[in-house]
């Protein structure tokens, strides 16, 4: 389960599930400059349930220690173009470590980088009857956009499901 460093700072994050009995996957945090705070829920619950922070180049050497020391491992990724952490990377870290499935859970810069770099193969959304505008409006999906519509990632619906007022629905990209 990944989420980005924005996303953690938003909320209250644990990535754990709600039963205790239940398996708790690894939590990894896209954390370039190393800024996950050490009384964060994800850095006090680090020994019980592991968490992975990926650090880029130029993150401060004490940051990176004080998680370390907190309990949570650090991966040092290569920086993209943009500085940030090199997702490719990360991914290939991640199945030498066995982990061959990534819910990339939150985080509209992330969910555009791991879906520029094609490495998302379903995209699941969940859909409010609500409609927000604006140009600084949130977004799901962050990142430079397509400069043309043939340049889109196109898929096909799995599943379109009604949940209360809102909409589940899972697509299976064709990467």
């Amino acid at each position: 389960m990944s989420t980005s460093s924005g996303s953690w700072r938003a909320g209250c994050w644990r990535l754990t599930s709600a039963d205790p009995s239940a398996f708790t996957p690894l939590r990894v945090v896209v954390d370039s400059a190393a800024r996950l705070p050490l009384e964060s829920n994800l850095a006090r619950t680090a020994r019980a349930h592991a968490v992975l922070v990926a650090v880029a180049p130029g993150a401060a050497a004490d940051r990176v220690a004080a998680l370390e020391a907190a309990g949570c491992a650090v991966f040092h990724a290569p920086a993209d173009a943009r500085g940030r952490v090199e997702l490719r990377a990360l991914f290939a870290h991640l199945v030498g470590r066995g982990v061959h499935s990534v819910l990339v859970e939150g985080g509209s810069r992330l969910a555009a980088s791991a879906l520029e770099a094609r490495l998302a193969d379903e995209v699941r959304a969940y859909v409010a009857p609500a409609l927000i505008g604006g140009a600084g409006a949130p977004t799901p999906v962050a990142g430079e956009g397509i400069a043309d519509i043939a340049a889109t990632l196109r898929g096909e619906w799995q599943e379109v499901e009604r949940i209360g007022p809102d909409l589940f629905l899972r697509m299976r990209l064709r990467i």
